[in-house]
């Protein structure tokens, strides 16, 4: 009868196999704190949610075509309506459609929550730094991240890398010291209330959530649709 392996056998055996795989990941996130060459593709997680990086070449027929979109956050507290900009950041709303109608933010969560501050999501494994897969260079609008905007977010790091992916913020607040750090790309023109909502749930110290509110589907709508009749944030005076 073949002998059974012995129980530290296997335990060395099983630990040098995740041993590489650690290796490689920190390897990987070593750019992060500013140290060492930005790959060209993201780090990636386990169970990473991996799509096909899009054509995001842009023609002024899209610009105008997307001017008349928006985009319907849908969570289970209420649904967020985004007017999109594209004549300020084209490639990424381009970006934000493709993933949308790809399904890619169905299940993700707001991970981060800051009251005074905004609200994130858009990272598959619920942390800063996670992408679809790929990455694209930054547009640094020139439209300024004040209350309601939405914005794409780089990923965390010692130094700003211009790269970005699938994060996104909504700002609860205005947020002058994020200029030239986020990628502005569309308002909130209805329902603000549920961002606000969002923002008001329990997080621990590092305002990361512990109480999820998650996003069941991104919806890209008709702006004619959705568009209040009248100006949504003169009720703010921030119109």
């Amino acid at each position: 009868a073949e002998k059974p392996a012995d129980r530290k056998q296997v335990e060395a055996s099983e630990a040098a196999t995740e041993e590489p795989q650690q290796t490689e990941a920190a390897q990987q996130l070593s750019f992060l704190t500013g140290e060492g060459e930005i790959p060209d593709k993201p780090p990636l997680w386990p169970d990473q949610i991996v799509l096909p990086a899009p054509d995001l070449t842009i023609t002024q027929a899209e610009i105008d075509a997307m001017q008349g979109k928006a985009a319907v956050i849908h969570t289970t507290v209420g649904s967020i309506v985004i007017e999109f900009r594209p004549q300020y950041a084209p490639q990424t709303v381009k970006n934000f459609i493709y993933l949308a109608k790809k399904g890619f933010y169905e299940g993700l969560y707001f991970y981060r929550v800051v009251p005074t501050a905004y609200i994130e999501s858009g990272s598959p494994n619920g942390r800063r730094g996670g992408t679809a897969g790929y990455w694209f260079n930054m547009e640094m609008s020139s439209l300024p991240p004040v209350i309601g905007s939405i914005a794409m977010l780089p990923p965390p790091a010692g130094k700003l890398i211009p790269k970005t992916s699938s994060e996104f913020v909504i700002f609860a607040h205005d947020a002058k010291e994020m200029e030239g750090t986020c990628s502005v790309f569309g308002r909130v023109i209805d329902r603000f209330d549920v961002a606000e909502k969002c923002a008001d749930t329990w997080a621990d110290k590092d305002a990361y959530a512990t109480e999820r509110t998650y996003i069941t589907k991104v919806e890209i709508v008709d702006l004619k649709t959705v568009k209040p009749k009248k100006d949504f944030w003169k009720d703010y005076g921030k119109s």
